[in-house]
Order: C-alpha cells, then structure tokens, then sequence
C-alpha cells in the first residue's frame, strides 16, 4: 500500500509501538504554498492594520506584478489606505479597481464614503465617476453624514450639499 505524502518520513515499528520520524525524507515530501492574491490581501490587511503602510505598499506593488487582478486585493488596499488617512490613494485604488473591470456595487461605495468624511472631495469624485445616477443621491447622502469627521464638518457638509443639488435640480425645484 502507498504510503501518504503526510507520512513520507515516517515509520512504525509494531513491535514497541513508536513512531520514527527521518526529517530527511520529510523535507523533500513538503509542499511549500505559494502566496496567491487571496494571501496577499490577508497579509495587506495586517500590514495596514498594524501601520506598516509602506511594507503593505511593497506588497501591493509586487502582487500587481505578479497576479491578475483581484477584488480581495483592491478592497486591502482601498480600505488600508483609508485607514491610514491616505483618501487619494483610496480613491486612486478604487479607479483602478474599476477600470480593472471591478465595478464596486452600491454597498462597497457606501462602505467606502462612510470612511470618507475627512477626504470629502475624492468621495464626491467616485460618486461622479463610479456611482450610477439611480444611487448618486444615496452615496451623497452617505458622504454627508461622514463629514462630521472632516477637519471642517460645517463647509464640509454644504460643499457636499451644493453638489448633490447641482446633480439633482429638478428635485429642489418642483419642492
């Protein structure tokens, strides 16, 4: 009968009921992983997470090189950017994210602006570019609310109302 690849380097004597193990031949059964899209992301994420931004860069920067894109990889280092206030390198990522071919949905852009009160005009920019006009005013709305984290939430919070009312001008002038 084979032998398993897990048990290569690993014999039994019946008798006194042991297990001897041969690192030698172990080692040559071990598989060694390799790091795939779904990885880097995870490792993106801690890296961002324990504020190594630039050791996440690096990464994001090789695995760009190396891989397809990726929505896991996008969404680590959409949101890692946000979290390191680093609101254009969001935005930066959320464009390439969709001009490779992943258009992020209503939730993703809500998630994202909500995170986007101190970086209010790059939020307005993805509406524009990214937000189809059935869920513009929504996504708007979403921004408003998360400027009371912005440096000047009161002008803030106008600029973010004047663009939605140039968006939607029949709706403010029939009310």
């Amino acid at each position: 009968m084979p032998v398993p690849d897990s048990l290569v380097g690993v014999t039994q004597d019946d008798e006194k009921h042991t297990l001897t193990f041969n690192r030698a031949a172990f080692n040559k059964a071990t598989v060694h992983l390799a790091p795939d899209t779904d990885t880097c992301a995870a490792a993106i994420e801690s890296l961002f997470a324990c504020g190594a931004a630039d050791a996440a860069e690096m990464i994001y920067k090789k695995c760009r090189a190396a891989f397809l894109p990726n929505p896991a990889l996008y969404s680590a280092v959409i949101f890692g950017r946000l979290s390191c206030q680093n609101g254009q390198g969001a935005t930066d990522a959320m464009i390439s994210m969709d001009a490779a071919g992943f258009t992020p949905h209503q939730r993703f852009l809500s998630r994202c602006l909500r995170l986007m009160g101190p970086f209010h005009q790059q939020g307005l920019l993805l509406i524009d570019r990214l937000g189809l006009q059935t869920m513009q005013q929504r996504l708007l709305h979403v921004l408003m609310e998360a400027c009371n984290t912005s440096l000047d939430p009161a002008s803030s919070v106008l600029e973010v109302y004047h663009f939605l009312r140039q968006k939607e001008p029949l709706v403010f002038a029939i009310g």
